[in-house]
């Protein structure tokens, strides 16, 4: 069976991020692939004692709305989306043995020049045989001078990209040199 990982920010408390992320899990094991999120949460507490914390603070009653709130995205995560541990730091992301047959990142604003985090272009990955993917990240702003040169460094090893709006195709192209497509209709071929 294939196997993969998803990198995104399913983890943030807004329908979009959650519902995106776990559709894109479905795709992938409605068609016969082991998928997990890989759980990055940069500078995230980590541990038995921090995952019991966190057990705790989302499972007590509350009267605050913006807790409840959190509760409930906390509890669908728990539910319906599959995740491997939690990783606070590149190195942590470095150091792990990954037994997987491609990665993928995105969707979302994973590549955004203003919340840039070299983690989303998956440097981190060691294993030359493990095919890397970009699902619909959305790039519409320019980049810094040292931005450009992470991710023109880093998507070379991709085997795809595909990114949410057609600005980010031109910025992309121009930087990488690559291919670079606006969305996978038939995204799954791809990673065959």
């Amino acid at each position: 069976m294939t196997k993969g990982y998803i990198l995104t920010w399913h983890y943030l408390d807004n329908y979009g991020s959650v519902l995106q992320a776990y559709a894109l899990q479905e795709i992938f094991r409605n068609n016969g692939m082991d998928i997990k999120f890989l759980n990055y949460r940069e500078n995230a507490k980590t541990g038995i004692l921090a995952d019991l914390l966190r057990v705790m603070k989302y499972n007590f009653p509350t009267n605050s709305s913006l807790t409840k709130r959190k509760q409930k995205f906390y509890k669908f995560r728990k539910k319906y989306l599959l995740e491997t541990k939690m990783f606070n730091s590149i190195e942590a992301l470095k150091n792990f043995k990954y037994h997987i047959d491609f990665i993928v990142c995105g969707s979302d604003q994973i590549w955004s020049s203003k919340r840039f985090n070299p983690v989303y272009f998956l440097d981190f990955i060691p294993d030359k045989n493990i095919k890397k993917y970009a699902y619909a990240p959305s790039t519409i702003e320019d980049y810094k001078e040292n931005q450009k040169k992470i991710i023109e460094t880093s998507l070379k090893s991709f085997q795809k990209i595909s990114v949410r709006e057609a600005l980010g195709i031109s910025i992309l192209k121009k930087i990488t040199k690559k291919e670079v497509i606006e969305s996978f209709r038939s995204y799954i071929g791809f990673i065959n």
